[in-house]
């Protein structure tokens, strides 16, 4: 929604909001392309973590079940290769993890610094107009959004997509050896569950834009949508002219309508639009 903002959107509806997020999505999926010597790495070696910590060590554990089941030794000479195996696992599990982290910790760093470079690029190619119309806070709020949601991104593609999608893998090909079907059905519920949930996603959603959408009408960041311009739309008017500044300046200051009326979303201080 920023970047979308600032290259002169509307941000309002859901199709500029689908744009936005599109456009958003390219910048963070640039990142991480144009760093793939770290990025990579922050994506693949928690999942790779997760297959030794959650899914390598219950087969040792299996291993030793079935040794001992079928009436294997129990002497220490015995058990210390699945003792040791297992501790194995878990130590190379959790170095990942924390290898993973420090790989993710500098791809945030990085994505974060080259989105702020873009997004005050995108900023300082606008016009007066732009300004005009837009607070000098919410610009900054918007960019800092922007550079935000990479980390939020990343952290999402890491601990919920890659995180499951590479171990989901190795479970089907360690469950194929037993037999095709049970992959099968581990897909189709998957798929399943993924069909019964969407529908609350998008009602979600919408409740979401609902709830975001500004009262008046029009974006919550223009100038006629705050209670300051309301309050000073209320004030007498002078002259028909913006009220002047102790130093004389009238472009920081509202345009008044007359008493009784009110400014229309859609005004700006140098064409406002009253109603009464």
């Amino acid at each position: 929604m920023a970047v979308l903002a600032l290259r002169g959107g509307s941000g309002d509806g859901r199709p500029a909001r689908r744009r936005a997020v599109l456009l958003a999505l390219r910048y963070y999926w640039d990142v991480l392309r144009r760093q793939w010597r770290i990025s990579l790495p922050a994506m693949t070696l928690p999942a790779l973590g997760n297959i030794c910590l959650f899914y390598l060590t219950p087969l040792v554990v299996a291993a030793l079940v079935g040794h001992l089941a079928g009436g294997g030794e129990s002497d220490l000479a015995a058990l210390l290769p699945y003792v040791l195996g297992f501790a194995g696992l878990m130590l190379t599990g959790e170095a990942l993890w924390r290898a993973g982290l420090h790989f993710l910790n500098r791809t945030n760093g990085r994505g974060i610094e080259w989105l702020g470079i873009v997004g005050m690029d995108e900023l300082l190619a606008k016009d007066t107009a732009f300004f005009h119309d837009n607070f000098a806070g919410s610009l900054t709020k918007r960019i800092l959004s922007f550079c935000g949601g990479f980390e939020n991104f990343a952290d999402t593609l890491t601990f919920s997509v890659v995180a499951n999608v590479i171990p989901l893998s190795f479970a089907s090909v360690i469950l194929w050896r037993y037999h095709p079907l049970l992959v099968v059905v581990l897909l189709g519920l998957i798929v399943f569950t993924g069909f019964l949930v969407a529908p609350f996603i998008r009602r979600r959603q919408v409740l979401v834009d609902d709830a975001r959408r500004p009262r008046c009408g029009c974006r919550a960041t223009s100038p006629t949508c705050s209670p300051t311009w309301r309050r000073s739309a209320r004030s007498p008017p002078r002259s028909g002219r913006p009220p002047s500044s102790a130093a004389g300046s009238s472009s920081s200051t509202a345009w008044r309508c007359a008493p009784g009326t009110t400014p229309t979303c859609g005004s700006t201080r140098s064409s406002p639009r009253c109603r009464s």
